[in-house]
């Protein structure tokens, strides 16, 4: 691979809640709709690391039965990044996944599209900026997730960036999986953001969200700095009675996950 060495290491915690969610999303999808899953993530990153952090090994052969260990067959080897971790999660329940994908970073672009993964070519599209993927027109894509992870370039724009989301949302009936790192030194702004997603009423989109604290002293880089939430924005059409199956694992998986990390990891619904 050509990009240059993470600040991280894939799989960390905050992986293990945004992988978790999206991964028990998209088989449920695939499972109850017959549309092609078709996912975009504008804020790529990696493809794999192999092989993965030590700790990251032990955790995951601990998450037996739920769809990311059904996606990350091989945890010992390798550690998929979100790409190929849907496109994975697609095939455990026999369908497929269609990925398209975008990195400011032109190395780590280069190193998704190698890995067979599509490049999103959209002509409203900046790849300097992840965010204007919400300005495009994806009605008639058929897509079906969209993955906002920006790292820490979210930290000064959450407050404005939540009622875009669920504008999208609301105009295009496409889920988004937003992945939030939260900084102890904004913790004004993030009561802004916490106050908004409560406040902001909506008869057409619901939320779910994993959250999981800072971790210390556990080897791992990245969890120490940050504590972690995704939050899955979900159009209504999806609140039928499919919809309690996803719930229903999602809560397992929380349970497997606080058992795991010693620490409350619990579903939270909007």
């Amino acid at each position: 691979m050509k990009a240059e060495t993470l600040p991280y290491d894939i799989g960390n915690c905050g992986d293990l809640i945004k992988h978790g969610m999206i991964a028990e999303f998209t088989a449920w999808r695939c499972r109850h709709y017959q549309e092609p899953f078709v996912f975009y993530d504008p804020f790529g990153g990696r493809p794999w690391i192999e092989p993965p952090h030590r700790k990251v090994i032990e955790r995951m052969l601990k998450l037996g039965g739920c769809a990311l260990t059904d996606a990350q067959p091989e945890p010992d080897i390798r550690y998929y990044g979100s790409g190929h971790l849907v496109k994975r999660a697609a095939h455990s329940v026999g369908s497929s996944a269609k990925v398209f994908v975008s990195d400011r970073n032109k190395d780590a672009l280069d190193d998704l599209t190698d890995s067979g993964l599509e490049r999103i070519d959209h002509k409203d599209f900046n790849p300097e900026n992840g965010y204007s993927l919400l300005d495009c027109n994806l009605e008639k894509s058929n897509a079906s997730l969209v993955l906002l992870d920006p790292f820490a370039d979210f930290l000064g724009s959450s407050v404005q960036l939540l009622p875009k989301i669920i504008n999208f949302v609301e105009k295009t009936e496409v889920t988004v999986a937003l992945f939030v790192l939260r900084d102890s030194s904004m913790t004004v702004a993030y009561n802004k953001f916490d106050n908004l997603r409560k406040t902001t009423s909506n008869i057409n989109s619901f939320q779910l969200s994993f959250s999981c604290p800072q971790l210390f002293d556990t080897g791992i880089r990245g969890e120490e700095k940050y504590r972690s939430e995704i939050i899955l924005f979900l159009p209504k059409k999806y609140n039928n009675p499919h919809i309690g199956e996803l719930k229903n694992r999602l809560d397992i998986y929380a349970e497997f996950l606080t058992q795991v990390l010693a620490e409350q990891v619990k579903l939270i619904i909007y």
